[in-house]
C-alpha cells in the first residue's frame, strides 16, 4: 500500500530520449534512473491568455514513486513535487 506523497518542491535536472524522461538528478546529488512511468497528465489553464501548460509525471525509480512536472512551452523547468514509498 503507498504512503501518502511527502512534499519534496525542487528544481531537477532531467535527461531525456527524445521526449522521455529517462534520467533525473535532484538537487545536484544522486542520480534516479527511471525504472517506468506510471502516469501522465496535462493540466492547461488561461489558454486565452499566456497559456499555462504543465505536464505531470507520476514515475518509479530506485524502490519509490516520484511526482514530476514539467511546464512547458516558454519556462521549460521540470520539477521534483514529491515522493512516496
Amino acid at each position: 500500500m503507498l504512503q501518502p506523497m511527502m512534499r519534496i518542491e525542487g528544481f531537477i535536472e532531467m535527461y531525456c530520449i527524445g521526449q522521455k524522461p529517462i534520467i533525473f538528478q535532484y538537487a545536484g546529488t544522486q542520480v534516479y534512473y527511471i525504472n517506468r512511468i506510471l502516469e501522465i497528465w496535462i493540466v492547461q489553464t488561461n489558454w486565452w491568455a499566456s497559456e499555462a501548460h504543465c505536464t505531470y509525471y507520476r514515475i518509479s525509480a530506485k524502490g519509490k514513486i516520484y511526482t514530476l512536472s514539467y511546464n512547458s512551452p516558454t519556462q521549460r523547468h521540470w520539477f521534483l513535487l514529491g515522493m512516496q514509498n
